[in-house]
């Protein structure tokens, strides 16, 4: 009988190890995931009339941005992002440079400056861009043990309404649990529900449930 437990247990456990490579995906893959907020916005910038000093400005920002991606130098590089910003602020590509700053600190721990990096996205950015930088600051308050603080980050992403809350609900409700907010992670789980996950996440959803319902239970 133990046995036969044994080989229950081992598909949930590869579950919940495949679910923690989701979030590992999601949080070295924010800033593609900005990224192509920001050419979403340069591409309606353009087609809303920029004017033709704007238009050179941002294509100088673009290739100085092209250059600073291209260079190996850790130092140079984060130096060409500063410059971009200090001398073509206001443009897609200083946004887009102050994103890579922000991933250049995240991957050196340098949690207080990549927050203030996002914090200069969120407040500068419109729409979709906004509540894509608030993703990026829940990673950074969970990463910091923030959990409060990333729980309010992630709700804000949630409520975007344009994709976004499919990752943002995981996130929810893996910080509830790291708080041991039973509840509150039900909740979350079951908005995942509501989005109508397939194959491995439904399945890991109606474990995680199960397990959560046990354990309130008690």
């Amino acid at each position: 009988m133990a046995k036969e437990k044994r080989k229950e247990d081992k598909p949930t456990e590869e579950l919940l190890v495949l679910h923690e490579k989701w979030v590992h995906f999601a949080q070295r893959h924010i800033r593609e995931i900005v990224v192509a907020a920001i050419a979403i916005v340069l591409v309606v910038a353009v087609w809303s009339g920029f004017s033709y000093y704007q238009k050179q400005k941002a294509e100088k920002a673009a290739v100085l941005l092209t250059q600073a991606i291209m260079t190996q130098d850790q130092n140079q590089r984060e130096s060409l992002y500063q410059q971009i910003i200090k001398k073509y602020g206001g443009t897609p590509a200083a946004l887009e440079a102050r994103m890579a700053l922000f991933e250049e600190y995240y991957s050196q721990k340098k949690f207080d400056k990549a927050f203030s990096e996002l914090k200069q996205i969120e407040s500068k950015a419109r729409g979709d861009l906004k509540y894509f930088s608030f993703l990026g600051l829940g990673y950074v308050n969970e990463e910091q043990k923030k959990f409060p603080e990333a729980e309010a980050d992630y709700m804000k992403a949630a409520k975007a309404r344009i994709g976004l809350e499919k990752v943002a609900y995981w996130d929810l409700a893996r910080v509830a649990e790291l708080q041991n907010k039973t509840k509150e992670a039900i909740n979350y789980y079951e908005e995942l529900m509501a989005l109508q996950p397939v194959g491995e996440k439904l399945t890991f959803i109606q474990v995680k449930l199960a397990r959560l319902e046990n354990k309130q239970g008690h």
